[in-house]
């Protein structure tokens, strides 16, 4: 179970080509996710001065994962080192930029949306419960 995530691990796959792609729509703003998902998604809604809100159901997370460490969605929403993207797109771009991602075989996931600004935050929306989510994750710097 564990070799997976040790080969992910020794050798990321940056994903250039969605960045690329990401790159030719109007109003994209992507973050790679090397600090973890929360901090770069409060980066952005800062940035942007808007609130995220993403679906922990929709995140996608490796079917073992959750067998390997009961604290799994820490690491999801905190964990740093992935070569992941996260971003934003319109509405009207996602349904095209899906399309484009399909033909060139390059998965993406929609975890969530944009929300009217409240406050620049991100938000968290479980089974039972939202949560705002902390600009917590891996720092360089310190």
């Amino acid at each position: 179970d564990t070799a997976y995530f040790i080969n992910r691990h020794k050798r990321p796959q940056p994903r250039v080509s969605v960045g690329r792609l990401c790159s030719s729509f109007k109003r994209a703003a992507l973050n790679d996710i090397s600090d973890g998902l929360a901090s770069e998604l409060n980066e952005l809604a800062e940035a942007s001065c808007v609130s995220i809100e993403i679906d922990e159901s929709m995140l996608p997370v490796h079917s073992h994962l959750p067998k390997l460490h009961p604290n799994w969605k820490e690491w999801a929403l905190f964990g740093g080192e992935d070569f992941e993207l996260t971003g934003t797109i319109s509405k009207e771009e996602w349904e095209v930029l899906k399309q484009e991602c399909e033909i060139r075989q390059l998965p993406i996931t929609k975890i969530g949306h944009v929300r009217e600004k409240t406050e620049s935050n991100v938000i968290l929306k479980t089974d039972k419960t939202t949560m705002t989510l902390e600009k917590k994750g891996y720092n360089h710097f310190k």
